[in-house]
């Protein structure tokens, strides 16, 4: 091959990983968890999207991390007293623009109903929700 060839072949392979779409921040095969299926995941990903949609406007989301079922374990614990038969599922929001420090969003499942977010779902990160540290997974506790 001439140099000419070469720089063709470099010149197309730049642009083709230039134009490549980031990867879905949405998917779920990340999510670890012993109380959850896939398919929660799955469907509370949807919710997400739309909320995000609705509550962000344009702005995009670059990930979603699930805390952990510890985490979300003890906000369920903190909320028994006024949720009966409830469980709660925590993600950590960051957004593309960084205008706001990281969001949490707090889904919660009933058995009488689909899922649904809970009130106070989100804020800037700590405005609203506390939880231990040693709850939350390595890459959180940074």
């Amino acid at each position: 091959m001439n140099k000419k060839t070469i720089a063709a072949l470099i010149s197309a392979m730049i642009l083709l990983c230039a134009c490549q779409r980031a990867p879905d921040v949405f998917t779920t095969e990340n999510f670890v968890s012993a109380r959850y299926e896939q398919e929660d995941f799955t469907q509370v990903m949807e919710l997400l999207r739309q909320e995000a949609a609705h509550a962000t406007g344009s702005r995009d989301i670059r990930n979603v991390i699930y805390t952990g079922d510890e985490a979300s374990f003890y906000i369920g614990t903190e909320d028994a007293q006024t949720e009966t038969e409830s469980e709660w599922m925590l993600f950590l929001v960051q957004f593309e623009d960084k205008q706001d420090e990281d969001w949490y969003f707090m889904f919660q499942r009933r058995p009488h109903r689909d899922w649904s977010f809970g009130d106070g779902d989100c804020g800037p990160a700590g405005a609203y929700l506390r939880i231990p540290k040693e709850l939350l997974p390595a890459i959180l506790r940074s």
